[in-house]
Parts: structure tokens; C-alpha cells; sequence
């Protein structure tokens, strides 16, 4: 599924993170691969920790957070989130897309 402004993400629950110096590192449970995430990044997992939000979502929150535009914000957020969707990090459902 191709992940677009309107597609609404979640954290995987196949995964721990912990926080160093304010920035996640985290495993993948399931492959055993460490990731650590940037502020903004780190900003993003923190918002979908629970709650599915679509990527214009998490823009609008971000964008009153870093100094960033709107268009580029939601371009660097679905970038992002396909990397984590491809690591196993994120979970898309069709329930949850536009």
C-alpha cells in the first residue's frame, strides 16, 4: 500500500525503543535490527505511539513544532514512514488510509 498524505500510521508492536540523549533507538524484535531515529523522527513515533494519525496530521503537528514547511514536511513524513513501514516498525492498514 502506497502511503500518501490521507494514510493514517501506527507504531508495530513488534519492536522496544528507548530514548538517548531525546532521540528513540530502538529494535525490531523480529529481525533483531537497531534503528535510531533524529529529532523530527523522533517526534513522529512519539505521536503515533498509540493513536493512528495520516501523515497531514502528523505535518500539522510538526510544523508548529520545527521550522519546516508544510509540503516538505509531508514529503520527508512519508518518506520516513515508508522506511519504517519496509523495517517492520509501522504498522498501514486499509482501515486507516484515505
Amino acid at each position: 500500500m502506497k502511503i500518501t498524505n490521507g494514510t493514517k500510521i501506527v507504531r508495530s508492536k513488534n519492536q522496544e525503543h528507548s530514548y538517548l540523549d531525546e532521540e528513540i533507538v530502538m529494535m525490531n524484535i523480529e529481525n533483531g535490527n537497531y534503528y535510531n531515529f533524529n529529532q523530527v523522527g523522533t517526534r513522529v513515533w512519539e505521536l503515533i505511539e498509540e493513536t493512528p494519525l495520516t501523515v497531514e496530521e502528523l505535518a500539522n503537528i510538526i510544523i508548529t513544532e520545527f521550522a519546516v514547511e508544510k509540503d516538505r514536511c509531508i514529503s520527508d513524513i512519508i518518506k520516513f514512514a515508508d522506511y519504517i513501514k519496509e523495517q517492520g516498525l509501522l504498522e498501514v492498514s486499509p482501515n486507516y488510509s484515505n
